[in-house]
This record gives C-alpha cells, sequence and structure tokens, in this order.
C-alpha cells in the first residue's frame, strides 16, 4: 500500500486533505463521518507535556481564548480506529520523537507530516510581515525533519515565511534554493503567500518538474488558477480527497496507544 502523496504526480491527480484549527468533539465527529482525512497540530508547553493545537504563544498574540481541544493521544485513536488518514502538524521540536512514534504506529502509507522549516525563513521580512511570537517554537531544522522522515519514510510539507509575488517575480533565486533544499527530500512546499493565494503557474512547474508539489489552499485558490496536481488543504469535507481513490483501504478498527512510549 503507497501513501497517496507519493502517487500524485504517476496519477496525475491532485490531493486534498481535511484541515482544522479546532480539536473538539463536534470537529472530531465530523471528520469521523466523513471518513476521510484529518489534520493535528501537535505543540508542547513548557512542562514538556504535549497537546493538540498551537503554541500558547499563538493564542496570546491572537487575542484568542485557547480552543477546548480533545486530548492528543484521544484524537489519534479515534482517528485510527475511524480508518482516516492522518495529517501531523508539529509546531514544537521538542515533539518530533512523539510523532515519530505517531508514524510508526500509525503507519507511514497513512500519514503526512507538515512543518515549517527555518532554512526556508526568507529575511528579511517585508515591513509588511508582523513576526509572531509563536514561530520561535514552530520553526523546525530542515535537519531534524529529515532524521524523521528516514526513521519513518512519511511525505513530508515544508512551509516558508517571508515570501509575497513580488519577490517571486522579483528574487528568482529564491525558487532555485527551494528547489536546491526541497529536491529528493520534501514532497511538496508551501509558499505562504499573502491570502493564500498560489504561486505563479511557472513556479509550480519548474518545482514540479524537479519532483516537488506546491502545497495550496483550495478554499482561496480560484479553480482556473490550480495546476494538474498539488497537494492541498481544504475546511470543507466537501472539498476533501477520499484516499481510497487512491488505493488507501480503510484501516481495521483497532485501539492504539502510540504515545505511550513517549515519556512528556
Amino acid at each position: 500500500m503507497q501513501n497517496p502523496v507519493n502517487q500524485i504526480i504517476a496519477k496525475n491527480q491532485p490531493f486534498v486533505y481535511f484541515h482544522t484549527f479546532f480539536f473538539n468533539r463536534n470537529i472530531l465527529d465530523l471528520a469521523k463521518s466523513g471518513g476521510k482525512s484529518f489534520e493535528v497540530d501537535i505543540s508542547m508547553d513548557k512542562a514538556g507535556n504535549l497537546f493538540a493545537g498551537h503554541p500558547h504563544e499563538f493564542y496570546e498574540f491572537k487575542k484568542m481564548d485557547p480552543p477546548n481541544n480533545l486530548p492528543l493521544e484521544q484524537i489519534i485513536q479515534e482517528v485510527e480506529k475511524a480508518g482516516l488518514y492522518l495529517v501531523l502538524d508539529c509546531k514544537d521540536v521538542r515533539a518530533l520523537l512523539a510523532v515519530e512514534q505517531i508514524i510508526k504506529s500509525y503507519g507511514a502509507e497513512r500519514t503526512l507530516l507538515h512543518s515549517w522549516i527555518t532554512e526556508f525563513e526568507f529575511k528579511p521580512y517585508e515591513p509588511s510581515i508582523t513576526v509572531e511570537p509563536h514561530w520561535e517554537y514552530e520553526d523546525l531544522p530542515l535537519a531534524e525533519v529529515m532524521k524523521l522522515k528516514q526513521a519513518t519514510g512519511v511525505p513530508i510539507i515544508s512551509s516558508m515565511r517571508g515570501l509575497t509575488q513580488a519577490r517571486l517575480r522579483n528574487e528568482p533565486e529564491i525558487v532555485e534554493t527551494v528547489i536546491k533544499s526541497a529536491s529528493g527530500r520534501i514532497d511538496a512546499v508551501n509558499f505562504n503567500l499573502p491570502g493564500n493565494n498560489a504561486p505563479p503557474i511557472s513556479v509550480m512547474q519548474q518545482l514540479l518538474d524537479n519532483g516537488i508539489l506546491t502545497w495550496l489552499n483550495v478554499d482561496y485558490v480560484a479553480a482556473d488558477h490550480l495546476p494538474p496536481v498539488y497537494i492541498g488543504i481544504s475546511d470543507y469535507l466537501h472539498s476533501v480527497t477520499d484516499p481510497r481513490t487512491f488505493g488507501l483501504g480503510l484501516a481495521e478498527n483497532q485501539a492504539v496507544n502510540p504515545l505511550s512510549a513517549v515519556s512528556a
């Protein structure tokens, strides 16, 4: 059984997974009823405790009350039992060991890892970009992410900071740097452009020519701006890909405890 991400180019078919900022009872039940996929953010507090959600600094900066998320271990167990494709968004380098254990338990053919990458911080940032305090935790060294990939074989999406359409247009060396860093190691990249806009088709084709997919938020990118193949996210289940179209059958329902071997 092959991970859907590893089949996208050969099948000439995009893969879109379910994204949410909230991991409460209602959202998890909705995702389970859809029977497709689920993304969960994984962070760690100052005491070394894992939890589902963004770093606490994210909510403080946004002036938001922390969401009433379910315990991470419970989320993973229920998603596993429902047979969903699992996307892990690692928000802290200290959480990588736990993420590795989850992937090994869940199966690399049914998981995908997303992380922000320190080497993809394109500084100096333009004045329009506000540096947020939680970035300090979220941005992971590429070498550490690659260690996890080597240990598990999981596909990787890496996100960038500091880019705009103007910078992509005026600084072609940026795309060359991305290709050099990602080729043969990273499966897809997110340019993180303002407004969730897609990069130029020429840039996406340049990546694809080097075996690298572009990550896109399909809720914001117009259909006629989408390339033939990409990895996408959506907050709406009707826009999400059924992994079974990639030959990924539902897992047998079984209780797992992938975090039991990981100490806080």
